[in-house]
């Protein structure tokens, strides 16, 4: 509930006339109590507001009557219920218990990890073989949680080769733009450019 006003301070407060207050009263402005034997009438600002904001938006067409609310919810579930029988929706009932059981393996495997990793990152021969192992460490946590580890490293190790190469062959451009002859870079990015043609002899 908001603050009770009577008719004369809602006017003020909506900045409008006795005049429009009656009118919308004719069109089912709420009163929170009608008055008596010459009081005036008192009203809930937040009711009055809630009206105000529900008329306006039934006067644009974007409001809708209960009918029409009952009857769109009632088509949204059939909708559901037929999306469910064509098994492109699934129950969280049903996916929960699974959904919950990957996660608790994944968070068993990652809190074993520091005890695991410890002896067998300080014995890897190099950091190239360090990475080896945490890398394979991804994977089966990947796995864990029912995703194809090998196959997500390799989708993400190709999305970075793509972006590097255009990060490349963007530097080539405004380097190339600084000379007096623009070079555009070679076919197959920085990787494939002559490295004789990169760096001529003076």
């Amino acid at each position: 509930m908001g603050k009770i006003v009577n008719q004369t301070e809602l006017a003020e407060l909506l900045g409008v006339s006795d005049v429009s207050i009656w009118e919308w009263q004719k069109d089912g402005l709420p009163i929170e109590k009608r008055g008596v034997r010459g009081s005036a009438n008192t009203y809930d600002v937040a009711a009055v507001v809630e009206w105000r904001i529900q008329r306006a938006l039934a006067k644009a067409g974007k409001g809708e009557s209960q009918r029409d609310r009952e009857a769109r919810l009632r088509g949204d579930m059939l909708e559901i219920e037929l999306e469910e029988k064509r098994k492109v929706l699934v129950s969280a009932i049903d996916v929960e218990p699974m959904w919950t059981m990957r996660v608790m393996a994944a968070a068993a495997y990652q809190l074993s990890r520091h005890s695991r990793l410890a002896t067998v990152l300080e014995v890897a021969p190099g950091v190239e073989a360090k990475r080896a192992v945490l890398k394979k460490e991804d994977q089966e946590f990947l796995e864990r949680l029912g995703v194809n580890g090998a196959e997500m490293h390799r989708q993400i190790q190709e999305l970075l080769d793509k972006q590097l190469k255009a990060d490349a062959d963007e530097f080539l451009r405004k380097i190339a733009s600084i000379g007096h002859h623009p070079v555009e870079p070679p076919a197959g990015g920085v990787a494939a450019a002559d490295p004789a043609a990169q760096n001529p002899a003076v």
